[in-house]
Parts: C-alpha cells; sequence; structure tokens
C-alpha cells in the first residue's frame, strides 16, 4: 500500500500523507485531493442519472444538465435525447480496466440506462455476465480486487493505472463527452455562456 501512496505522490508532485513513527495521517494536500476526487465522483454518478434530469430541462425546472455522450447529436449513446441542444465540454476517456493477471470473467457495470453501461454494452456485447452496482467508486473498488472488469473514466481509474493495481486491457475503450443540454427556445439565453465554458 505505501508503495502505490508513494506512487501516487510522486505522480502528482506533492506530499499527501503526514507520516510519524506511528503510521500515516492525511495530510492537507490529501484532504484537497481527497474532497475533489469526491466531487469528480459525485458528478460522474449524478450524470448517470440522465432521464430524470433531461426531462427536468425539457420541461423548464432546471435550466441545463451535465450529461455524458457520444456521437453529433444528444442521445447517440442510446437516449432520448428529446429538442434540447448542447455543447460538449470536456472529452472523458474510457478505459476498460481488470486487475493485473488473469481476466476476470464478470463484467461490472452501472444501472441500466447509465452512460458506462450503455457505453461497455455497444462495445462488448450484452452476452457477457454482468454484476450491476450503484456506485462507480465500488464498482472500481470490485475491479482492484479482481472480481470483474469495467469500463470507467478516466478519471476515475487514473490513479489506479498508474500504481499499478489496475491495468488498461488492450481493447480500444473509446471516449465519451461530458455534455451541457439544454431547451432549443433557450438558445438566445444560454449559448453564450455554455460556449465560454467549452472553450
Amino acid at each position: 500500500m505505501s508503495e502505490h501512496v508513494r506512487s501516487l505522490e510522486t505522480s502528482l508532485g506533492v506530499e499527501l500523507f503526514s507520516r510519524t513513527s506511528t503510521g500515516m495521517t492525511l495530510g492537507e494536500r490529501g484532504r484537497l485531493l481527497l474532497h475533489e476526487a469526491r466531487r469528480l465522483l459525485d458528478l460522474a454518478v449524478r450524470s448517470l442519472m440522465r432521464q430524470p434530469m433531461l426531462r427536468a430541462v425539457a420541461d423548464g425546472e432546471l435550466d441545463a444538465g451535465l450529461l455524458l455522450d457520444t456521437g453529433p447529436v444528444l442521445g447517440t449513446l442510446g437516449f432520448d435525447g428529446g429538442d434540447l441542444s448542447f455543447v460538449d465540454i470536456e472529452s472523458v476517456r474510457l478505459f476498460l480496466v481488470a486487475r493485473p493477471g488473469p481476466v476476470p470473467d464478470p463484467l461490472l457495470v452501472t444501472p441500466k440506462g447509465c452512460s458506462f453501461r450503455m457505453a461497455a454494452e455497444r462495445l462488448l456485447g450484452t452476452s457477457r455476465r454482468r454484476l450491476e452496482f450503484d456506485s462507480v467508486s465500488t464498482i472500481r473498488a470490485w475491479a482492484t480486487q479482481g472480481l470483474g472488469v469495467a469500463l470507467l473514466p478516466d478519471f476515475v481509474v487514473s490513479g489506479d493505472l498508474a500504481a499499478g493495481t489496475l491495468v488498461a486491457l488492450p481493447k480500444e475503450s473509446g471516449e465519451l463527452a461530458m455534455r451541457v443540454a439544454w431547451r432549443t427556445d433557450r438558445d438566445n439565453d444560454l449559448r453564450d455562456v455554455l460556449y465560454a465554458m467549452a472553450a
């Protein structure tokens, strides 16, 4: 474990833990990293709950919504994008990952309708045995324990890939686009702000 921590600290160029003769405690920068990691995971999980959010945007309850998708039109990944405009603000690289060694059988997935699952099923088909979890962090944890393979975004697995606790399997995994979607009739109100975000 300490080797993984040192590797992470080296790759980030900061000390994450305070070390004493009695052990390690999370340092100030470690707490900041933990806070940011939780924020990113929360963002990822919220983006998975796409359909209720898109309905709220279409109904005018929300001004805009953040989601993961692919392709030239909203909904290319396999969901109803409705009559919404969108702008891509960031690419999210996906990795098919597993623990080093023999590749385990089950595919660890998020619930039906979630972006990561839809992308995994497009990549690998639907015939493979799947285990479903509500949390991306739980899927990551199971994969690091060698209990399955998972298609996960770079911001979730980059530390594990750098530390060697997960390896990227030799299959082209692709990218998803992080998109902001809004009602087309609100184009004039939101377009400039949203395009500035994407720049």
